[in-house]
């Protein structure tokens, strides 16, 4: 899990990258956070049904939240900074994407082996 948190973090910044306007800088690892409640959620989805998607269902809802109305302006004043909105998406999207292409892997070399 520490190598997929790592992957995440610096995948996520790739909001920050690619230009999200307003940002001179980006502190923090909530994209990466993001990302892990993504990867989690699909990579333990047959394990607990019911509470992955509830899980999924919320991080979708604060993902289109952030993305109409903005970052929370209560976490911008305790965090003293913009809310880099956009790179909670990108994380998610790294994460849900990251937790496929593992899953893929694995079946790829049972399906091999056998």
């Amino acid at each position: 899990m520490p190598l997929v948190t790592l992957c995440l973090g610096a995948l996520s910044s790739l909001g920050f990258i690619m230009g999200d306007s307003g940002l001179t800088s980006l502190v923090g690892l909530s994209g990466a956070l993001h990302g892990v409640v993504a990867y989690l959620v699909i990579r333990e989805f047959n394990s607990a049904r019911l509470f992955m998607a509830v899980l999924a269902t919320g991080l979708v809802i604060k993902l289109i939240a952030e993305g109409y109305w903005g970052g929370s302006e209560v976490t911008s004043q305790l965090i003293d900074a913009q809310v880099a909105t956009s790179n909670h998406l990108v994380g998610a999207i790294a994460g849900a994407l990251l937790a496929i292409l593992l899953q893929l892997i694995v079946r790829s070399k049972h399906q091999a082996s056998d």
